[in-house]
């Protein structure tokens, strides 16, 4: 019986120190959570909504990061393929080499990987454009093609617990 309630303290103990505590921010809009050893920017920076940037670690030249934009289309009768074909455009006029790796979606939400060239870094971007009642809200994960694997699964988890009201 002892080595059992040990090894329940034990299982605890590890469990609680594999767990990263997240925090969220929520205004009338919509709301997301993120690690919050990660830093929240609502400044409006580059047209920006808000970033979420990922903590520095030794040797890091990059901030892994994501952004929201929001866009209202009232009125400009785009269909979500239009949308995704002028994005898809737009980044790659912004990146050198530019190649599209994924793209898949519906009419309400669409994901599309890119990867390029940025200022002499290898980036590779995730982007998901959630339409709702005319206004596009795109995510966008940005991180250096060597350790965008690494950030997937946060970054995943922060753009899935993004919820418009």
């Amino acid at each position: 019986m002892k080595k059992l309630i040990l090894l329940l303290f034990l299982l605890t103990i590890n469990i609680s120190f594999c767990q990263e505590d997240w925090t969220s921010f929520e205004n009338e809009t919509y709301s997301v959570e993120y690690p919050d050893n990660w830093i929240f920017d609502d400044s409006g920076q580059m047209q920006t909504t808000f970033f979420i940037y990922s903590p520095l670690t030794e040797g890091d030249k990059f901030k892994e990061n994501i952004n929201l934009i929001i866009q209202n289309l009232k009125g400009e009768n785009v269909s979500m393929d239009q949308y995704v074909e002028s994005s898809i455009n737009q980044t790659k006029a912004m990146i050198e080499n530019g190649k599209v790796i994924e793209s898949t979606g519906d009419n309400k939400q669409h994901t599309i990987v890119l990867s390029g060239d940025v200022s002499g870094n290898k980036l590779k971007f995730k982007q998901v454009l959630i339409y709702k009642e005319e206004v596009m809200y795109i995510l966008t994960f940005s991180a250096l093609s060597s350790s965008y694997d690494d950030y997937l699964k946060t970054s995943d988890k922060i753009i899935t617990s993004f919820k418009v009201k």
